[in-house]
C-alpha cells in the first residue's frame, strides 16, 4: 500500500504571488469598512472600454455582504450613463464631508487603498470626537 503524501506534512494553501494584481486587490479590500460612510455613488460609462473596469470591479466588491455588514445604512448606488464621461465615485460621510474619486487612470487596487485610507481618517476623527464627549 503506497501513500500519496508524506507522513507529517500538512497541506499549505496557496497564498498568492506578491505582485499578482488579483491577490493584491483582495488584500487591499480586506480592511475596508463603511462605518463612517453614509452614501457611495458610482458613475461610469460601460462603452468607454477598459477605463471603467477598475471602478466596476471595486463597486462589485464594495457591495458584498461582508463589507455591507459594517454599515447597513450606507447606500451604494450605481449610475450607468451613456455620455462618454469618465468614471468617478462620490463618497458622502456621516459628518457631511464629500470626497470625489476620478478613477479613469486608477486600478481597482489603488481605488481600494485610497478609499480605505480615507475611511480610516474619518474613523479616527469620529473616535476622537467621541472621546472628547465622554470627557465632558
Amino acid at each position: 500500500m503506497s501513500r500519496g503524501y508524506k507522513y507529517g506534512i500538512r497541506y499549505i494553501p496557496r497564498i498568492g504571488k506578491l505582485n499578482d494584481p488579483d491577490t493584491s486587490f483582495y488584500r487591499a479590500m480586506r480592511g475596508v469598512q463603511l462605518t463612517q460612510v453614509s452614501k457611495v455613488e458610482v458613475v461610469f460609462d460601460p462603452f468607454t472600454g477598459k477605463q471603467a473596469e477598475s471602478i466596476r470591479s471595486f463597486a462589485f466588491h464594495l457591495d458584498t455582504h461582508k463589507i455591507r455588514q459594517t454599515n447597513f445604512k450606507c447606500s451604494v448606488k450605481l449610475n450607468v450613463v451613456c455620455d462618454r464621461s469618465e468614471p468617478s465615485m462620490q463618497v458622502k460621510f456621516n459628518n457631511g464631508d464629500n470626497a470625489l474619486f476620478k478613477t479613469q487612470n486608477l486600478t481597482a487596487q489603488e481605488i481600494a487603498e485610497e478609499f480605505k485610507v480615507l475611511c480610516g481618517i474619518y474613523e479616527r476623527k469620529a473616535a476622537e470626537e467621541e472621546s472628547k464627549k465622554k470627557r465632558r
